[in-house]
């Protein structure tokens, strides 16, 4: 965490305050001449990583209230530096804090404008900032800080007036719906119990007027007036304060209030300083007087930060990243001995059991020509009855045909085939074996039909050629070859087809014709 430290300034001297978890530690306090100015420079540079806030409470602080035409990104930053040059020229400690906008009407936005209008009496400590190089958060003031604040500290009100001391004097902050309207400090002498007291009546009372002029109250309306004090002190304020119809007097707790807004450090009398510190770190506004060229160095902190924590996080996620890589790698390291272990134990009993088989006296080639004299026989072993069911299932479609005479032979169709049938030409009948060790060759099986015709198409040419020819195209498949190896019709180019009627032309018995069906194995 960075070592934040806050100087409070009350228009005379600064003191140096340190936060660190709740506690508000006051280290030293400066004055305006050159022995402070010296011990602030040597307070500076022992700060090597202090982040500082400026926190300004004087008199010389100026409010506004505008009401300026709802717009937005340059042109409202544009519009809001002009108005501040017009409402506060020659300081460059200004700001616009938006009060919201209007519910009526064009809905304007409504701004009140603020500003430190004596620039000369921090300038020399700002030099002395800039020149130790230290990081600038912001200027701040009270009035800022209670704004930011003011739901925490009264709530359920829509117009008040809250009274806070502190070593600078008394300040009386109004606040309507909940936001800041102006803030004004009174100078105290004695910072006594009677002092303040009697102060806050009368400084109320002028407050009261001023609002009502500024018609920023209604006429003839009650003004609830919320004093911040101590516990100690409020039996004696309370003799003070006389409620009319203008003022109604309550008193807040301080060191009630402290503890619930989480401030750690006792406070043992009515000022306020400490918890003003205190809320200035937990609770920052968002808006500030430094301009944005005196917080470079802070605006460089602020990414430095940044890429520090980009970097944690970064390597926080690698560092993830590796335990799970590394979980996988365990996970995956036992698994692979794990399967080692089997695969040794696998081979083992694998050994064991080629160990236990019977010894046999056969050479590699001679395993291989046993295998592929084995695939031949199992392709042989079906013979020839899908050929036979097939023409059967055929012959039942077409009953005419009648079978006269089947011949079938198994061989390889690589090597050999069988004899011939008619015209059809053949190698010799006895397949030639395949050589040893290059496996079986390719086994078909042959089956020749011979086949007669109706009686009753003997003397119709034609049709006992579409007859064979709707025969061949039912037994063809993608899984049997047919050719023709005698037609029932001597069909020759110099011939001519005839549908004979005469006794002289017709044939002593049915046509007959052969085919030859080979299956694909």
């Amino acid at each position: 965490m960075a070592d934040k430290r806050i100087l409070a300034f009350n228009g005379s001297t600064i003191t140096a305050l340190r936060w660190q978890k709740g506690l508000v530690m006051t280290d030293q306090v400066f004055a305006a001449d050159a022995l402070g100015h010296e011990a602030f420079s040597t307070y500076l540079a022992n700060a090597k990583d202090a982040l500082i806030y400026l926190l300004v409470d004087v008199s010389e602080e100026g409010f506004q209230l505008e009401t300026i035409p709802a717009v937005q990104g340059g042109d409202r930053a544009a519009l809001i530096k002009r108005r501040l040059g017009q409402f506060f020229f020659g300081t460059p400690y200004s700001l616009g804090h938006s009060l919201g906008r209007q519910k009526e009407g064009r809905r304007d936005e409504r701004v009140l404008f603020a500003a430190l209008t004596r620039p000369e009496v921090l300038t020399p400590w700002l030099e002395l900032i800039y020149q130790a190089e230290r990081p600038l958060a912001g200027i701040y003031s009270v009035p800022l800080v209670l704004a930011e604040n003011a739901k925490s500290i009264v709530s359920g009100r829509e117009q008040f007036l809250l009274v806070t001391l502190a070593a600078s004097g008394l300040r009386h902050t109004f606040f309507n719906d909940g936001q800041i309207q102006f803030s004004r400090l009174s100078q105290l002498t004695t910072h006594s119990q009677d002092e303040f007291a009697i102060s806050c009546a009368r400084e109320a009372t002028r407050t009261y007027q001023y609002l009502l002029g500024q018609r920023l109250i209604m006429r003839n309306a009650t003004l609830p007036t919320i004093v911040v004090a101590h516990s100690n002190d409020h039996a004696k304020l309370r003799m003070q304060f006389v409620d009319t119809d203008k003022l109604n007097f309550e008193l807040l707790g301080l060191d009630t209030l402290a503890t619930k807004l989480g401030l750690k450090t006792p406070l043992a009398d009515s000022h306020c300083d400490t918890l003003f510190a205190h809320q200035l770190i937990t609770h920052t506004p968002k808006e500030q007087f430094a301009p944005e060229p005196d917080r470079k160095l802070y605006r460089l902190s602020q990414i430095r930060s940044g890429l520090r924590v980009a970097a944690a996080a970064i390597l926080f996620g690698c560092l993830v990243a590796a335990g799970r890589f590394g979980l996988q790698w365990s996970e995956l390291h036992d698994s692979t001995v794990i399967t080692n272990a089997q695969a040794a134990a696998d081979s083992k009993r694998h050994e064991a059991l080629i160990n236990e088989l019977p010894k046999i006296k056969l050479t590699p080639d001679n395993l291989r020509a046993v295998i592929a004299r084995y695939q031949e026989i199992m392709q042989r072993s079906a013979g020839p009855m899908p050929l036979l069911t097939h023409l059967s299932n055929v012959l039942e479609v077409m009953p005419a045909i009648s079978l006269q005479r089947l011949d079938w032979a198994i061989t390889d169709r690589t090597n050999g085939t069988i004899g011939t049938i008619g015209n059809v030409p053949a190698s010799a009948t006895t397949p030639t074996p395949a050589p040893t060790g290059s496996g079986a060759g390719t086994v078909g099986t042959f089956l020749d039909v011979t086949a007669h015709l109706p009686i009753t198409v003997a003397l119709d040419q034609r049709l006992q050629i579409e007859m064979v020819d709707n025969f061949v195209s039912r037994l063809r498949t993608n899984g049997v070859e047919v050719i023709i190896a005698k037609s029932p019709v001597d069909i020759e180019s110099g011939k001519a087809l005839k549908r004979g009627s005469s006794d002289t032309e017709r044939p002593s018995g049915p046509p007959e014709f052969k085919i030859r069906l080979t299956s694909k194995q």
